[in-house]
C-alpha cells in the first residue's frame, strides 16, 4: 500500500487523533535487480535515507514465512550506517546470500527505529480460514538479540470484538492501529508489518493485501461465528475452574485436540468421571466431587481445580489445605506453561527422594516452618500408606482386570461383528460399558496414580545423584510391558513364528486411536502379512537391568520413608507394569465395544463417521433410526461450528477464549535430505494411501511401524521428538523427518496438498 494513501486514509477519517501510528519509509529489493543494478540500488537507498541508521533484512511478510518462521524484523542487519555505501552494499550481499540465493527473495532496507520493544506481523484476518480474529506473529526485540539464529515466533490470536481488560496495554495499542488502519483504507483482509516502542506507539513498516488464505474461507457470518464463541464461553463459565488440554491423563495424547462426541463420551464416562475422584479418595487423597474431564467447544480439558483438590493428602488442616491450593494456583497462573507438567512441576502429590528438598523451597511462598513440616508429614505418611499395602492393591486390580478380560472374551465369542439382531447389540454394548466402569475404571485410576508416582521415584533417584539417566533408562527396558511384548510378537508374526490368528486375538481390536470408530484397528492394518513383509527389524539389543537394591537401601536410609528396600522395588515394577497393562486391556475393551457400534450402525444404516457424532449415552438404549439421524445432524453442525474456533491449551479466565497465545515450537529435522510430494494426513484412520507421500501424523502409537513398509518419503508429526521411537526408525531408514512441530505449523501444513521437506536448510514450504 502507498505512504501518501493511507496518511490520506487516516486524515480523511478522522483517525490517529494521538499520532500513535508512524508509517516508515521502506525499500524493498530483488535479489535478482540488486545483482544486475547495485549502483542503482544504492542510489535510491541514498536518496530515501540520506542519513541515520538502517535495517537490511529479509522481507518477512509473505504468508508462509508468516506461518512458518514468524516475523523475524531484525533477523539481518541493524544500525548499519546509510552514508556508508561499502557497509549497505555488503549487508544487502550478506543477506541475499543468507536466503541461499533465491532470486525472487526481496530485501528490505528501512530506517532503524528508537526503542522498540517489539516487532512482528498483524493479519486483520486469520490467516487459515479468515476467522474474525487479529492474527499476531511476533518476537520480543530482546529475545532477539539473544538467540542465534532464528528465534522462536510467537502468535496471538485476538478475537475482533475483544474486550479491552484482556488485552496488554502494548496489543491494545496494536488492535486500536489495526482498527483505525482497517477504516482508512479499502480493503478488508490485509497483514502489517509493525513494531510496538516503550511508549506503545506503533510502527508500521509494510502494509499489504491478504491475496489468498492457506485454508478455504470460514463457512460462516462473523455474527454466527460470534454466537458459537459465546455458547464455547459458556461451557467455561459452567464451571470457572482453571482448564488444561494436556494436564496430568492428557487429553490431548489419548483423544486428540477435537475428538468427536463418541470419543470423549467414551473417554469422559468410563475413565474421568465421579468414579476417579472416589478411587483417588481411597489411596489417601481428601475427596474431590465433580468429573475432572470437560469440553470447551470440541477441545477436551482436565480441571486443574479438581486435580489440585484431589490430590492434596486427606485429613489435613483446612486452613493449610486452602493455603496449598492457592499456592498451587498462583504458580500456574505465573507461568502457564507448566500446566503440560503439573503434577511434577506445581503439584506434591507423593513423597520421594527430592520432596524434602522442594518442600523447602515453599519458605519463598509464605508458608511457615511448621506448615511446611505437617505437609510433608502428610505426604510422606501418605506414600508410606500406599507403598505398603501396594501388594492387596495389586492383587486387587489383578483380579478385577481378570474379570474385565473373561466378560470381553465371553462378548467376542458371541461374533457380535456378525450379529443381525440389534437389540442383542445394544445389549452387548451396555454389558461392556457396565464391565469397565466396574472392573477397569477403579484399577486404571488406581494403577496411573500409583505408577506416577513411582515414576516420581525413579526421578528422584536421578536428581539426587543415586542413579543416572542410562540406570533407568535400563530398568525400564527390563519391565515386562506391553509395549516390549507387542515389539516381539510382532516380529514372530512377520518372521512367521506366530499366527495370524493368535496375533489377531491378542491386538486385533487394538485401534490407532483408541476412542476413535474411524481408526483402522490393528486387525485392518496387519491381516495381510504382504503388507508388512518389508518390515525392518532395527536388531537393536534390550539393555536392560533391575534397580539396585543397595542403592534403593542407601537412598530410603538418607530419607524419612519408613519402607522395606524390597517393598520399594516390587511398587515401582508392579505399578509401572500394571498401569500398562490396564491401558492395555482398556484399549482391548474399547476396541471390541466399537466393533459392536459400528456394527450396529450397518444394521440400522449409519455409517462409521456418522455413529462418531452419537455419545456414548446414545446407546445405552435402543432408538429410531430417525431419532439419531437428528441428533447426528444436529451435533455435526455444532461439531463444525465449533472447529472454526482457535481455543488455548490453558484456560484461566474466559478473557483466554478472546486472547490465545500459541509459542512456536521448533521442530527436530532428521537427515539432511531434501524431498517433495503430496501430504497424506494418516491420524484419521481413513483408507489413506501413504506410498510416495510425506506423511503427517498428529499422535503416534506402536501401530505406526507399519507406515515404514510403504515407501513414505518423509514424516511430519505434531508432537514427537529426536528421541522418540519413531526418530529412532527414521534415522534406522534414512528417511527425512520434521519431529514435533507443534500446533501451529502441523495446522498449516496440514492445509497444504504438497510440501517441501528440507531437512538440511531446516525448511518446510508449500509445493504449487
Amino acid at each position: 500500500m502507498n505512504k501518501a494513501d493511507i496518511l490520506a486514509g487516516l486524515t480523511e477519517n478522522n483517525l490517529d487523533d494521538d499520532n500513535r501510528i508512524r508509517l516508515e519509509d521502506i525499500i524493498e529489493i530483488k535479489a535478482s535487480d540488486f545483482n544486475l543494478y547495485k549502483e542503482a540500488v544504492w542510489g535510491n537507498i541514498k536518496r530515501t535515507f540520506p542519513e541515520g541508521k538502517l535495517i537490511i533484512r529479509k522481507n518477512y511478510i509473505t504468508r508462509e514465512d508468516g506461518i512458518s518462521a514468524g516475523s523475524g524484523l531484525f533477523q539481518g542487519f541493524e544500525g548499519v550506517d546509510a552514508e556508508s555505501k561499502e557497509e549497505v552494499i555488503e549487508a544487502i550481499r550478506t543477506v541475499i546470500a543468507q536466503c541461499q540465493d533465491d532470486e525472487d527473495n526481496e530485501i528490505i532496507v528501512h530506517r532503524m527505529s528508537d526503542n522498540l520493544v517489539m516487532c512482528g506481523v498483524c493479519y486483520t484476518r486469520d490467516i487459515y480460514y479468515g476467522r474474525p480474529y487479529y492474527m499476531v506473529v511476533y518476537n520480543y526485540i530482546e529475545e532477539m538479540r539473544e538467540v542465534k539464529g532464528q528465534p522462536k515466533s510467537r502468535t496471538k490470536w485476538i478475537a475482533n470484538n475483544v474486550s479491552r481488560e484482556f488485552l496488554d496495554d502494548c496489543f491494545m495499542s496494536l488492535i486500536f492501529a489495526a482498527r483505525d488502519l482497517e477504516k482508512a483504507i479499502d480493503i478488508q483482509e490485509f497483514s502489517i508489518e509493525f513494531g510496538i516502542d516503550t511508549d506503545n506507539n506503533i510502527v508500521v513498516y509494510q502494509l499489504k493485501p491478504m491475496d489468498r488464505l492457506v485454508g478455504s474461507h470460514i463457512l460462516m457470518t462473523d455474527r454466527e461465528f460470534a454466537d458459537t464463541k459465546a455458547f464455547a464461553k459458556c461451557n467455561y463459565l459452567d464451571t470457572h475452574h482453571i482448564m488444561s488440554h494436556h494436564a496430568y491423563w492428557n487429553p490431548s495424547k489419548m483423544i486428540g485436540s477435537e475428538p468427536r462426541p463418541l470419543d470423549y463420551s467414551l473417554f469422559k464416562g468410563i475413565l474421568t468421571s465421579g468414579i476417579w475422584g472416589e478411587t483417588v479418595e481411597q489411596l489417601g487423597y481428601q475427596n474431590a466431587e465433580g468429573s475432572l474431564m470437560h469440553r470447551v467447544g470440541n477441545k477436551p480439558y482436565v480441571s486443574i481445580d479438581c486435580l489440585f483438590n484431589a490430590l492434596i493428602p486427606a485429613g489435613m488442616d483446612r486452613i493449610l489445605r486452602d493455603k496449598i491450593f492457592n499456592y498451587y494456583e498462583k504458580s500456574l497462573t505465573d507461568n502457564r506453561r507448566k500446566h503440560r507438567k503439573v503434577d511434577s512441576a506445581v503439584v506434591f502429590g507423593s513423597y520421594n527422594f527430592s520432596t524434602a528438598r522442594r518442600l523447602r523451597k515453599l519458605s519463598h511462598y509464605g508458608f511457615s516452618k511448621e506448615e511446611i513440616d505437617s505437609f510433608g508429614q502428610s505426604l510422606l505418611q501418605l506414600t508410606e500408606n500406599i507403598i505398603n499395602s501396594y501388594e492387596e492393591l495389586h492383587d486387587q486390580d489383578i483380579e478385577a482386570l481378570t474379570k474385565l478380560m473373561i466378560t470381553r472374551r465371553r462378548v467376542r465369542e458371541l461374533r457380535p461383528q456378525e450379529e443381525t439382531n440389534s437389540m442383542k447389540l445394544y445389549s452387548y454394548v451396555s454389558e461392556l460399558i457396565e464391565a469397565m466402569r466396574t472392573y477397569c475404571s477403579p484399577g486404571y485410576t488406581r494403577q496411573e496414580r500409583c505408577e506416577f508416582i513411582a515414576k516420581g521415584f525413579c526421578n528422584s533417584l536421578v536428581k539426587e545423584k543415586y542413579l543416572n539417566r542410562d540406570d533407568i533408562d535400563a530398568f525400564r527396558m527390563s519391565l515386562d510391558t506391553v509395549s516390549s511384548c507387542f515389539k516381539k510378537d510382532f516380529e514372530d508374526y512377520i518372521s512367521g513364528k506366530l499366527s495370524w490368528e493368535e496375533f489377531d486375538g491378542k491386538y486385533g481390536h487394538l485401534r490407532i486411536s483408541i476412542c476413535d470408530i474411524r481408526a483402522h484397528s490393528y486387525r485392518k492394518l496387519y491381516s495381510n502379512l504382504e503388507t508388512v513383509r518389508d518390515y525392518e527389524n532395527s536388531g537393536s539389543t534390550r539393555i536392560s537391568k533391575a534397580l539396585d537394591r543397595e542403592i534403593i537401601a542407601k537412598a530410603l536410609d538418607d530419607s524419612e520413608l519408613s519402607v522395606e528396600p524390597d517393598k520399594l522395588i516390587n511398587f515401582i515394577n508392579g505399578a509401572s507394569e500394571l498401569a500398562d497393562s490396564y491401558r492395555f486391556e482398556y484399549a482391548k475393551s474399547i476396541g471390541l465395544l466399537l466393533d459392536i457400534i459400528a456394527r450396529l450402525g450397518e444394521l440400522i444404516g449409519i455409517d462409521k463417521e456418522d455413529m462418531s457424532y452419537l455419545e456414548i449415552q446414545d446407546l445405552d438404549a435402543y432408538h429410531s433410526r430417525d431419532s439419531y439421524v437428528m441428533t447426528i445432524e444436529a451435533r455435526r453442525n455444532m461439531y463444525h461450528a465449533y472447529s472454526y474456533l482457535v481455543l488455548p491449551d490453558v484456560i484461566i479466565n474466559v478473557g483466554d477464549l478472546d486472547v490465545i497465545d500459541i509459542d512456536e515450537e521448533i521442530p527436530d529435522y532428521l537427515t539432511n535430505e531434501c524431498v517433495s510430494g503430496e501430504v497424506a494426513y494418516y491420524d484419521e484412520g481413513h483408507d489413506v494411501d501413504v506410498a510416495g507421500k510425506i506423511v503427517l501424523l498428529s499422535k503416534v502409537t506402536l501401530a505406526y511401524d507399519w507406515i515404514f513398509t510403504k515407501d513414505i518419503k518423509g514424516i511430519i508429526t505434531k508432537k514427537d521428538s529426536k528421541d522418540s521411537r519413531i526418530a529412532k526408525r527414521c534415522r534406522e531408514l534414512n528417511i527425512p523427518a520434521a519431529l514435533g512441530c507443534g500446533e501451529k505449523l502441523f495446522n498449516a501444513v496440514l492445509l497444504m496438498k504438497s510440501v517441501e521437506l528440507d531437512c538440511g536448510k531446516k525448511i518446510i514450504r508449500e509445493v504449487r
